[in-house]
């Protein structure tokens, strides 16, 4: 008889056990707590909202820059031509009015003057074009950066059962 006791116990005791575990698993994961007593999930979610958003303004900022650096690539160009095309004018009124002598020592003069203006806008606008790579590249880098800590936080978020949201950040190029 005490086999048949000692059994049945036995079976008591370990359905007691596994019933236990099969309420916590069908219950879910509960909510980690601070020392404190306070839950750390409000802090994640305001955390990854704000990274989320930083992110979101890198982006804009990214874009408005990339803008800004065309206008000034194409306002570089139009000035250009737009002496390009004073200096023809000056050429050709100062042409009709030369000597043959003058006339040579005058191109002379334009071609010089044309050139340095021509270089300085090259540097000009490689400098430009230096700039907008140099922001690009920054901008990239602060990107990866946000999308590594979001990710951690999406991680950190999702294994407190709090994370109903998924959201997928992709870098534009």
């Amino acid at each position: 008889m005490s086999d048949t006791f000692l059994l049945l116990l036995a079976y008591f005791v370990v359905s007691s056990v596994f019933g236990g575990i099969l309420a916590l698993v069908l219950a879910g994961p509960s909510q980690a707590v601070k020392p404190s007593g306070q839950s750390v999930a409000p802090e994640m979610n305001f955390r990854y909202r704000t990274l989320e958003r930083k992110y979101q303004l890198l982006e804009d900022q990214k874009h408005l820059t990339e803008k800004e650096l065309h206008g000034k690539l194409d306002d570089l160009r139009h000035r250009l031509d737009e002496q390009l095309e004073i200096s023809r004018s000056a050429e050709q009124a100062v042409l009709e009015n030369a000597s043959l002598k003058e006339k040579l020592s005058i191109l002379e003069q334009v071609k010089e003057s044309l050139s340095g203006k021509i270089q300085a806008q090259t540097e000009t606008y490689k400098l430009a074009l230096q700039e907008a790579e140099n922001l690009r590249r920054k901008s990239q880098l602060e990107v990866i950066s946000l999308k590594a800590e979001i990710g951690q936080l999406k991680v950190q978020l999702s294994s407190f059962g709090h994370f109903e949201r998924s959201t997928s950040i992709s870098a534009k190029s």
